[in-house]
């Protein structure tokens, strides 16, 4: 086909089906941002290997096809490389995951603590002290008493 013939071609494509695209890509990704991008991928796409395009089925199929596929490939880029949002940052960007959640000692700051974890834990080394001290054994004595001080910690942690 020639590059005019082409480009009048994905012209009527574009003006026909990039509405339902976007509408359809904005459904699965729930991103107006991503939703454009993908439509335009897959135009880019479909330009790029037009010539493949034998007419066996209708255009609007072939590019749907073109457009599931670039869908699931975004999801699975997400899923394989997940990414802090900007919003779920601090104002510097240049600010660690460590230094989101804990202070300059360490310590979790008070806003970050998993306090429901924190008493869950808490409640399971109390127990296993508990066990371990039924025990004459000094490695389970030893276990107790670091079981008493993880409890402790957690619920530290929550105060």
């Amino acid at each position: 086909m020639p590059k005019s013939d082409t480009a009048i071609v994905m012209k009527s494509w574009v003006e026909a089906f990039s509405g339902k695209m976007y509408l359809w890509t904005l459904y699965k990704t729930n991103s107006k941002e991503t939703a454009e991008d993908l439509v335009q991928d897959t135009f880019l796409a479909a330009f790029q290997s037009i010539e493949k395009f034998e007419g066996r089925s209708e255009p609007k199929t072939w590019l749907f096809s073109i457009l599931n596929n670039r869908i699931a490939e975004h999801f699975r880029k997400a899923y394989r490389n997940p990414t802090i949002n900007e919003s779920d940052r601090s104002v510097d960007t240049e600010v660690s995951l460590f230094d989101t959640f804990f202070d300059s000692d360490g310590n979790w700051k008070k806003e970050q603590r998993p306090t429901a974890m924190c008493k869950i834990c808490a409640d399971i080394c109390d127990a296993c002290a508990d066990e371990c001290s039924k025990h004459e054994n000094s490695h389970c004595k030893e276990c107790a008493e670091a079981c008493r001080r993880c409890a402790e910690e957690c619920r530290r942690m929550v105060a």
